[in-house]
């Protein structure tokens, strides 16, 4: 939850609503490849708190 909001509804969507890349796309008015990087930055950030435990 401590995601910011652009992140964390990118990973939410794919990962507990089963959302395609681009279908997020087309619901966040955004290009595919946009999704795809807030995706890859989402899971980087997670990636990086989860090592500091």
């Amino acid at each position: 939850m401590t995601l910011d909001p652009k992140y964390r509804s990118v990973i939410y969507l794919h990962y507990y609503e089963g959302y395609s890349c681009r279908e997020l796309a087309k619901l966040m008015g955004l290009s595919e490849s946009a999704v795809r990087m807030r995706a890859k930055r989402a899971r980087e950030i997670l990636r990086a708190e989860l090592e500091e435990e």
